[in-house]
C-alpha cells in the first residue's frame, strides 16, 4: 500500500466517517450516536458476503463478541451484510464533532508521519526519572509520599562512571493520560478498509502472506487498485546475505498460527474478563439512571447539542454535573457569585486563568497570526470559567 499511514482519505466510507473530534459520551446505547468508537456483541455472518467471511478468517478472526471498533469499521461489516449489536459507545457529540486534516508536505518528504502516528498512541500512565543513590535512600522516599514508586537497582559491573551506590528509579502517576488514540485507531481502520478491498478481488487460495499493508500471492490475474503498487521486482532481487526480501518474509509464514490483523482483540477463552471499562461504564450510566428517574434521559442523550429548559431548581445542572458519563464537563456561568457556588457544590476546580478577557484575547491573537491555538488549561476534574458580561 502506497504510504499507509498517510493516504487514509483515499479509504472508503472516509467522505462519511473523517475523523472524531473531541469525545464527550462514554455510556451504554444501541446505536451509532456520533463518530468515535462502540463495543458490539451478537455477531451474525448468516448473511454474510461469503468472500468476505473467508478474508476474515485469513486475517484471524478480527471481529469478534465484546470488542470496540470504530465508526469505518462498523461501516465495513454493514457493507459485507454482518449483522451485530451495539451495546456502549464512546463518541464525539456537539454541533462540529468530525475532523477532516492531511498531514503536512513537510512531514510527507521527512517521512516522520509514520512516527506521529504512533505517538498519538502513547499512553504515559506514569513520569518517570533516573537519579543515582543508595537503597536506604530508595526507601526513604517511597516511605515519605504516598503516591511515589521508587525501585533501587544495584550498579552493574559495566558501569564506570559516577558513584556504586546504585540508581534509583523514582515513578508517579500521572494526572492525565494526554493522547489521541482515536485517530490512529481511524487510520489503522481506513488501512483495513483498503486492503479488504483489495483482497476481495484476489484469489484469497493463492495468497501466501498476509500483513497489514501488503500481501504476498501466488501470480495470478487480479485487478490492482489505485492506492497499491507491485513491488515483486524489488522482493526476488538477491542481497548481500544471498537472500531476497522475499526470503525473509517468508521465515516466519505459517498457515496454522497465523496472527489476528487486528491487535488487542479480546477472545472469549475463559482465561480473562472483557475488559474493566465496560462494567465502570455501566454503572455509572445505572447509577445516573436511577438518581433521575423523573426525567426521560432518552430524549436527551442522542442530541449532539441540547437546552434544557425551564425554572430554577429543578435540576438541569445537577443532570449534567452528576452525569458521570459525560466527559470532561466545562461549566460556564456568566456570574462570578454562581460560579463560586457550583464549584463549591461540586467540589469543582476553578481556574483563575480561565475568564473571559485572557480567552478572548488569545482568540484575537490567533486572528492576527500571533498565536496558533489557545492555551491547554489542565484541571483536576471539572474546569469552572467566569464570564463576564460582554458590554
Amino acid at each position: 500500500m502506497k504510504k499507509s499511514y498517510a493516504t487514509f482519505y483515499e479509504a472508503r466510507f472516509y467522505e462519511e466517517c473523517f475523523f472524531p473530534g473531541k469525545l464527550t459520551d462514554c455510556r451504554p446505547t444501541t446505536c451509532v450516536m456520533g463518530p468515535g468508537l462502540y463495543r458490539i456483541t451478537d455477531i451474525c455472518w448468516a448473511n454474510a458476503n461469503p468472500k468476505f467471511k473467508e478474508l476474515c478468517v485469513y486475517w484471524g478472526d478480527p471481529f469478534l463478541n465484546d470488542n470496540v471498533y470504530v465508526v469505518p469499521l462498523l461501516k465495513l461489516l454493514d457493507f459485507n451484510g454482518v449483522a451485530y449489536r451495539i451495546v456502549q459507545g464512546c463518541w464525539a457529540g456537539g454541533a462540529e464533532n468530525t475532523v477532516d486534516f492531511r498531514f503536512s508536505d513537510e512531514l510527507l518528504e521527512n517521512k516522520q508521519y509514520p512516527l506521529v502516528v504512533g505517538q498519538w498512541n502513547h499512553l504515559k500512565h506514569e513520569e518517570v526519572t533516573n537519579i543515582r543513590g543508595t537503597k536506604e535512600f530508595a526507601a526513604h522516599l517511597a516511605a515519605s509520599s504516598s503516591n511515589c514508586r521508587a525501585h533501587w537497582y544495584p550498579p552493574s559491573e559495566s558501569e564506570c562512571w559516577g558513584s556504586s551506590d546504585g540508581t534509583i528509579r523514582i515513578s508517579y502517576p500521572q494526572e492525565h493520560v494526554w493522547h489521541l488514540s482515536q485517530f490512529t485507531a481511524y487510520i489503522n481502520a481506513y488501512k483495513m478498509i483498503k486492503m479488504a478491498d483489495q483482497l476481495m478481488l484476489v484469489d484469497l487460495s493463492k495468497v501466501i502472506q498476509l500483513q497489514k499493508d501488503d500481501f504476498i500471492c501466488i501470480d495470478h490475474e487480479f485487478d490492482l487498485l489505485h492506492f497499491m503498487s507491485d513491488k515483486t521486482h524489488e522482493m526476488v532481487e538477491i542481497c548481500d546475505n544471498g537472500f531476497s526480501k522475499l526470503d525473509n518474509k517468508l521465515v516466519d509464514s505459517s498457515d496454522d498460527d497465523r496472527p489476528c490483523y487486528l491487535s488487542g482483540i479480546w477472545q472469549n477463552d475463559g482465561d480473562d474478563a472483557p475488559n474493566d471499562v465496560f462494567q465502570t461504564i455501566d454503572k455509572a450510566a445505572q447509577k445516573h439512571t436511577e438518581r433521575f428517574a423523573h426525567l426521560d434521559a432518552s430524549m436527551i442523550i442522542p442530541h449532539p447539542v441540547i437546552a434544557l429548559l425551564g425554572s430554577g431548581g429543578t435540576g438541569k445542572t445537577d443532570f449534567l454535573l452528576r452525569d458521570e458519563c459525560l466527559q470532561r464537563k466545562c461549566y460556564i456561568a456568566q456570574s462570578h457569585k454562581l460560579s463560586r457556588a457550583k464549584a463549591a457544590e461540586y467540589k469543582l476546580a476553578f481556574s483563575e486563568e480561565c475568564d473571559f478577557e485572557s480567552i478572548t484575547q488569545e482568540i484575537k491573537d490567533i486572528d492576527r497570526g500571533k498565536k496558533q491555538h489557545l492555551i491547554v488549561r489542565n484541571h483536576n476534574r471539572l474546569e469552572v470559567t467566569v464570564w463576564a458580561r460582554a458590554t
